[in-house]
């Protein structure tokens, strides 16, 4: 009999998947959080250089270029700004080229988002969310700064060209000498930090730095680093959050420095004037959000190891 028709995910895990969905809801109404919708396809896209966005054109005006989300985010700012206080949403969300064991280009996404709220509150508010979903003692809370040096002796805040010379050398990754030292200090991060990270209970590394937040604000104490978080669990980002950057100057100023890097690298990007324009004249002062891949969460609580075998069908399944 051909099987192909079938999905990824078993009737059994469906099920689960679909209980542990509500549980989330629940969290979120029971704290007076509004659930709310936003479009899936946007005139603007995200002017990060490392997330690639799906194009799709609007036939009946002029083939105009639409964009698939890469996240609810702006416009879920720009419900703040119209007056909204405490919002979620569970939606998809669409990242190019994004396919691997923990990757789909198609993800269930939730994010939430809170005035009068800062980082340390949000980091607690996501551990009591997760620690809804899935079971562990305590988590622990680290800085960005300190983690990067109990496992690489590097200061990722006072770089040392010499030393991470020498650690790219011992690992044979020479031919990134040379290179942006802030781009190969998230190399580092990413492939020698994050697998070593909350293996036994979940890790929130806060406070990274200023060049890895185009949307947090400065830390009040420390010009080089911003009031944002990430959550990591057995090896797997599980979330980020910040304080939210809500002043519109900054803000723009933030996308134009992105917006260079797009240039530089020849992608067509767009800076998204409209959240620019809703934090200068929206009601919205103090706010911190949160971003959460639902898969990879309910991938962890059902303590299975690829993601593919938690959503109805994957990329190469649909």
């Amino acid at each position: 009999m051909n099987c192909k028709w079938q999905p990824n995910i078993s009737i059994f895990n469906l099920k689960k998947r679909a209980k542990l969905i509500k549980k989330i809801r629940k969290f979120f109404e029971c704290r007076n959080y509004i659930e709310v919708e936003t479009p899936l396809l946007s005139n603007k896209t995200t002017t990060n250089v490392y997330i690639t966005p799906f194009e799709t054109k609007l036939i009946n005006n002029n083939h105009k270029k639409l964009y698939l989300i890469s996240s609810p985010e702006f416009h879920m700012k720009r419900l703040l700004c119209a007056g909204m206080n405490k919002i979620f949403q569970l939606c998809h969300s669409f990242r190019n080229g994004e396919i691997g064991k923990y990757h789909n280009p198609e993800f269930t996404i939730l994010e939430w988002y809170r005035k009068n709220c800062n980082m340390y509150d949000i980091m607690l508010e996501t551990n009591e969310l997760l620690k809804s979903i899935i079971k562990y003692k305590k988590p622990e809370f680290v800085s960005y700064q300190n983690v990067f040096i109990k496992y690489t002796n590097i200061d990722p805040l006072n770089v040392n060209k010499e030393k991470i010379n020498k650690f790219l050398l011992e690992r044979k990754l020479t031919y990134l000498f040379n290179n942006n030292y802030d781009d190969i200090i998230q190399l580092i991060f990413s492939l020698f930090i994050i697998p070593k990270l909350g293996l036994e209970n979940p890790i929130f590394v806060y406070h990274f730095p200023i060049y890895q937040a185009e949307l947090a604000r400065v830390n009040n104490k420390n010009n080089k680093i911003v009031d944002r978080f990430e959550v990591y669990f057995k090896g797997i980002e599980l979330s980020n959050g910040c304080y939210e950057l809500v002043n519109a100057k900054e803000q723009l100023k933030r996308f134009m420095y992105e917006y260079k890097k797009i240039n530089n690298n020849k992608l067509e990007r767009y800076v998204d004037k409209r959240l620019v324009l809703a934090l200068k004249y929206g009601r919205i002062s103090n706010c911190s959000g949160v971003a959460l891949g639902i898969d990879r969460l309910i991938m962890l609580a059902l303590k299975i190891n690829n993601l593919k075998k938690i959503i109805s069908f994957d990329i190469h399944n649909s």
